[in-house]
């Protein structure tokens, strides 16, 4: 409840987004996550971020639990992205048995390191690969490393799938099922990283609820990440422009390379 959360309301309006699910809060001196980017032509040279320390309060949490109750229907997938572990273990159990009532319902998660344990039967976690191995305890190595985290990870929440990606060295992909792909890099030259993890969920989320198979789903989210990521600006991606990247002669190339 301050005047960042003020704009964040206002820009999701202006966007066409709805805002009903939107919880303010300033229990315990809560307060809006605020990043400074400090950028060099098209290079993040620093970041600086003020967060509040303290979690998200009872009567906001209240608030959220209802609006999910009330909404769950009406929606083709979850995506959890709790940046800051503000999502409690209670309040993340309570929206899981919520959305096991719905039959059909995708579930995505794009967790820090501290919280993964929550996420018990979702369908997919997206973790870049620092977390999957502070999560674990597994130092990453080389690529068997990397599979043995996903490992670890599928077998203490009994998920579906785990996506570790890192845009630099590509995506590893590991099923419940135990079939294992590892996704090559595209190649592209990382400038702004900010965000990317975000761009990666929504568009695997996206691309699941469309009907798509997780390995295709993965490559997509993959790539378009990577590209974002290339470009070195924050900016609003439109369909068309993300539908132009996944039609371009470079995508099929790197998709064929990737089969």
């Amino acid at each position: 409840d301050d005047p960042e959360g003020d704009m964040i309301r206002r820009l999701l309006r202006e966007r066409g987004v709805d805002t009903d699910g939107v919880v303010t809060s300033s229990e315990g001196g809560f307060s809006t996550i605020v990043v400074h980017r400090v950028v060099s032509g098209r290079y993040q040279l620093l970041r600086i971020d003020r967060a509040p320390s303290t979690k998200i309060g009872k009567r906001a949490v209240k608030s959220l639990l209802e609006h999910v109750r009330d909404s769950i229907g009406d929606v083709d997938a979850v995506l959890f992205s709790d940046h800051r572990t503000l999502l409690q273990e209670d309040t993340v159990t309570r929206i899981l048995d919520l959305m096991r009532n719905r039959r059909g319902l995708r579930s995505v998660v794009n967790p820090k390191a501290e919280n993964v344990w929550l996420y018990t039967g979702v369908d997919v976690i997206r973790i870049n690969r620092d977390d999957a191995s502070r999560a674990t305890g597994i130092t990453y190595v080389n690529e068997t490393s990397v599979r043995n985290m996903g490992l670890n990870l599928l077998s203490k929440t009994k998920c579906g799938a785990v996506l570790i990606t890192w845009i630099e060295d590509g995506a590893h992909l590991m099923r419940s099922s135990g079939e294992y792909e590892s996704i090559k890099p595209t190649g592209l030259e990382p400038k702004n990283l900010a965000g990317v993890g975000d761009v990666m969920s929504a568009l695997l989320t996206a691309a699941l609820v469309g009907g798509t198979d997780i390995s295709t789903a993965s490559r997509i989210a993959y790539y378009l990440g990577s590209v974002v990521a290339s470009n070195g600006q924050e900016r609003r991606y439109s369909a068309a422009e993300l539908r132009e990247m996944l039609s371009s002669e470079e995508f099929s190339k790197w998709l064929q390379h990737n089969a």
